[in-house]
Order: structure tokens, then sequence, then C-alpha cells
């Protein structure tokens, strides 16, 4: 599989090269290829219409247009916990979606802590692919830390000066790269900051520090706890409560649009048209929205099994895919241990598939093997549009084969879209 790898490898150096020039401080500090795999990354783009461009964008208009409705704290269910408004949106949010069969978007999941961001921009660069909805993503993102950090006002704090970039063992972390360029970018913009464990941090007279107890005013937070419930993120929890740090993304956001029990809610019968939304935007949810409901409120399980197979299965606190499950290969145990948890079911929406040329994969030994064969194989990709406020900032597609989302599929991975 020579001509394969080959390929691949070629694409990783110029993703590498790039970072390189984009973060030489980094560079000399870390090396970018030892951080990052190469199955993260497509050496292929692909091809979408400009009306999905459109309609997402009237998707995240029509969500930041109910997220802002005044009564939308009071209308949620009391739990998850509530937790304090910090008068900041959240920075570097994500809409995915899956293309039905009548070419329309349907939301898969709203998240806070989008990773991959700074990857994608590079992407753009390395494809020679124009990014349509910000010129340079770097810099308009720094713009939203700042923004976020003037809207949360943190009690005591002036001026943006040190970031504390966490999540729960960072260095581990796959993409423990990317924190490394965050942290380049705002020391280039001359902010210090620092990547560090949330367990890490504390707080002491009314302010979060880092471990050497300098004040921290605002924290990038990668944390997937994302109410800050366990004792890791104690001080987070600490600081979030006395309003005295900017986070972003935050606890309220996740609550007002990121909670799964948010898809349940909206997906309720009528639960739309109970809301003050103007008439595009109700259209617009209502149109994207799939059929979603609680296990846990499913009154009959054997009907529900006898329905698996057109539904999806998803813990209500998850991310990246974690205890998820397609029902139709689900095994009776599995399921009843599902209806012990905090499960939701949504029915099922294939997604979208691609054919992408890929170098021919025949072993070196074999006569018929070509430097310059391909052939075309079948990716299912989503799509990732990050978010601030009502407005995108960039967009990706996330290439894989298997059950879903995996960054594991040799010449899948992310990439960028052409919109044509």
């Amino acid at each position: 599989m020579a001509t394969k790898k080959l390929m691949e490898s070629e694409f990783f150096d110029r993703i590498i090269h790039q970072l390189q020039i984009r973060y030489p401080d980094s560079a000399g500090r870390f090396d970018f290829r030892a951080l990052l795999s190469p199955l993260l990354f497509c050496p292929q783009t692909i091809s979408l219409p400009m009306a999905l461009k459109a309609e997402a964008e009237d998707i995240v208009r029509a969500f930041s247009q109910l997220r802002r409705l005044p009564a939308r704290d009071q209308a949620l269910s009391a739990l998850p916990p509530v937790v304090p408004d910090p008068g900041n949106t959240s920075a570097l949010m994500s809409y995915d979606f899956h293309i039905d069969e009548a070419e329309h978007l349907r939301l898969i999941e709203i998240n806070t802590n989008a990773s991959m961001s700074l990857m994608v921009e590079v992407l753009h660069q390395v494809h020679g692919v124009v990014n349509p909805f910000s010129a340079d993503f770097s810099r308009d993102i720094l713009e939203c830390f700042k923004l976020e950090f003037a809207r949360a006002q943190p009690r005591g704090l002036s001026a943006l000066k040190t970031v504390a970039i966490t999540d729960e063992t960072p260095e581990s972390q796959r993409l423990y790269a990317e924190f490394v360029a965050y942290q380049e970018l705002f020391q280039r913009a001359g902010i210090d900051a620092v990547i560090v464990d949330a367990r890490d941090l504390f707080f002491q007279n009314d302010r979060l520090r880092l471990p050497d107890g300098r004040v921290i005013d605002l924290v990038y937070n990668r944390h997937t706890d994302f109410y800050f419930e366990t004792p890791a993120a104690a001080s987070l929890r600490a600081a979030m409560l006395k309003q005295a740090v900017c986070i972003t993304p935050h606890p309220h956001e996740y609550r007002l649009l990121a909670d799964k029990e948010r898809l349940v809610e909206l997906a309720r019968p009528g639960a739309l048209a109970t809301l003050p939304l103007d008439d595009h935007s109700r259209q617009a949810i209502e149109r994207t929205l799939i059929r979603t409901f609680s296990v846990a409120e499913n009154a009959d399980p054997d009907s529900l099994w006898a329905e698996r197979k057109k539904l999806f299965f998803k813990p209500m606190r998850s991310f990246g895919g974690k205890a998820a499950y397609r029902g139709a290969s689900l095994s009776r145990r599995v399921f009843d241990e599902i209806l012990k948890g905090q499960y939701l079911a949504q029915e099922f929406v294939p997604a979208p598939t691609v054919k992408l040329p890929v170098p021919d994969t025949v072993p070196d030994a074999s006569p018929d093997a070509s430097p310059d064969a391909e052939t075309n194989v079948e990716f299912k990709f989503d799509l990732r549009f990050y978010v601030y406020d009502d407005r995108i900032q960039q967009a990706c597609a996330r290439l894989y084969q298997g059950q879903m989302t995996n960054s594991q599929t040799p010449g899948g991975g992310i990439t960028v879209i052409n919109w044509v």
C-alpha cells in the first residue's frame, strides 16, 4: 500500500509545514508531527451546493433568536441544573448536521467546546479553498474572545491579561496541538496564556488562579464536564457561581442550546408553536429538527425495541459519540442497559455519502500496481459549522467509514468544502 501512504504522507507534510509557518513559536517548542495524527485530515475536498450554506445560516440565526428569548431560561426543564447567566455567550460553538434525502440539513446536535477550529483554518490554506464565512478566522476568533470578556465583565477585573486554556489532562488530549496553537495566538496579541489541567486551578480570595497564584481573567474552556459537577472542576464551578472570571464556552450556553435535553423539548409536539419566534425562524428550526425523545419517558420498552432499527441512541450528556448506539446493531443486553440510563432516542437519519478518489490500495507485490492508479472509495460524512452568536465563522466536513464519526479512517478525516 505504498502509494496510498505516500499521498497521505505528502499531504500531512503540507499541513505540518503550514502549521510551522503560522505558529513558529509553538513549532520551536513542540513537534506538530508527533502531536497530530495524519488520520485527522482528509487529502480531498468535497463540493456542496450554496443552498445548503444559506440553509445553515438560516438555522443558526433561528437558534440564536430562540436563545435570546427573554423567557427562554425560565421555560427550560428543571433539570439539568440552573447555572448563572454570565452575560457572555460562548466562543467556538458548533452545529453538526446530516443531509437528508430531500437535500435539507438535519440537526444532529449543537456543541460547545468544538475542536479542530484552527486545523480547519489551516486546511483551507493547504487546499487553497476560500473560507466564505470569514476572511481571517484566527483574527476573528481572537476578537470573539475579547468580546466575551467585555460582555462577561468579571467582578473586579478590568482588562484581559491572562487566559487559562483548560481541560482534563490537556497534554494527553488528541488535539493538544490545537491548545498549543491557541496559546500562541493569544500570546501574539499580548495576552498571557497558560495551558493547565482544570484540577490544578484554585479559587482563593474571590479569584480563580493558576497554580503559581496568578489571577485568571478568561478561561478558554475545553472541559467536557459541561456543568462543572465533578471534583476536578470544583474551582471552575466556584468561580462560575461568583462570576469571578470570564468562562467561554460557558455552562449557561450549554444549558440553553447544547444540552441534548433541548432537542427533546423542542421535538415535543406543539413545542415550537408556543414560542414567540418569527415564522421564518420557526420553520427553519422545525425543518431541521430530528424526532428526538427521552427513553425514560417512553412508557413501552417493547414498542421501543420493535422500533429500534429506525433509531439512534445517545446518552443525554455525551460528546464525540461516546456510548452511542445505532439501533439496528443493538443487542438486547445493551438495550436493557440503555433503559436504565439517561438516554435519548433520535430518529436515524443516515449520513450522506461521497465517493472520493484515493490511490489504489493494491499491494506492491502485484504486477498491476501503479503509482498513479486510483479508485473511488465511499465515505460517510457530516457537516460542522463553527458559530459565534448568530454568525457562522467557518465550516468543515468530517469523513469516515463505520457507525459514526471516528477520525480513524484512512483517507477520511476533516476537510473543507467547495461551495458551488
